[in-house]
């Protein structure tokens, strides 16, 4: 279906005290690999039960959705992060991936929209 990697996020070579973040905080980094294995799974299913070939529309939509949530909330812990530890912003110079990200999320949304009320 693609020729792109998929991610990966992998925590266990971090150091340090998880304990010493504030809990919601601590979740929500423990629980990105749950939730791109979730992606993972969506993906997997849209592209096995989806349109098929040859486009795989379904597919590439949920993998382009699904990987837009999880940049938003990666984007999102990142900024917390950076903000309680008084880290310096992330600077975009000509392109910012969390734009493209909520584009495409509010893009597939309108898509499902129309979808419902078309049926």
């Amino acid at each position: 279906m693609t020729n792109s990697k998929t991610p990966t996020i992998d925590l266990d070579g971090i150091d340090g005290k998880w304990q010493s973040m504030r809990f919601d905080l601590m979740y929500r980094i423990l629980d990105l690999p749950n939730r791109l294995n979730y992606a993972k799974e969506v993906i997997s299913i849209a592209a096995e039960y989806g349109d098929g070939a040859p486009d795989y529309r379904d597919a590439f939509r949920a993998r382009q959705y699904q990987y837009a949530l999880l940049g938003i909330e990666a984007n999102e812990i990142a900024e917390t992060l950076r903000s309680k530890y008084s880290m310096p912003k992330k600077c975009y110079e000509t392109w910012n991936p969390l734009e493209r990200f909520i584009e495409k999320k509010a893009e597939i949304d309108a898509i499902e929209n129309n979808r419902k009320c078309s049926s």
